[in-house]
């Protein structure tokens, strides 16, 4: 479980709702203090963002509207119009793990992949790296 002395904030962008559902349930028991906020698509992922402030940033490659890395890439161009000192993580979620995806995910901004299907310890790994 990550232990933590204040709420995480996590933005997750997932065009699947039984995907929402599963990613939200792992949430709930490993990670007791978090406020999740749900994006549909890569509209509403960018709107949230540039609203509220979010630790990291779950991002499902395959969104409809437009997909994760062109979100991520606009999330970045955001970030450096604010002049944001430290980036927030955004972690890819891909069923798609060939290598030309996974270093696409990686030069748009992301900053790691979670394989889907992932297993809960996949996902506590990851956020663990980026939560203290």
């Amino acid at each position: 479980m990550i232990r933590n002395c204040y709420s995480k904030q996590i933005l997750l962008a997932e065009g699947d709702e039984f995907n929402t559902m599963v990613i939200e349930d792992d949430l709930n028991y490993f990670i007791k203090k978090f406020t999740l906020t749900k994006a549909k698509n890569r509209k509403e992922a960018l709107e949230y963002f540039k609203s509220n402030t979010y630790d990291i940033i779950l991002m499902d490659l395959h969104m409809p509207v437009l997909n994760g890395i062109e979100a991520t890439i606009e999330i970045r161009k955001l970030e450096l119009n604010k002049n944001s000192i430290q980036s927030i993580p955004i972690l890819a979620m891909t069923a798609n793990i060939v290598k030309s995806e996974l270093d696409k995910c990686i030069n748009s901004g992301m900053d790691a992949v979670i394989p889907k299907p992932y297993k809960p310890e996949q996902l506590l790994l990851k956020l663990s790296e980026f939560f203290p």
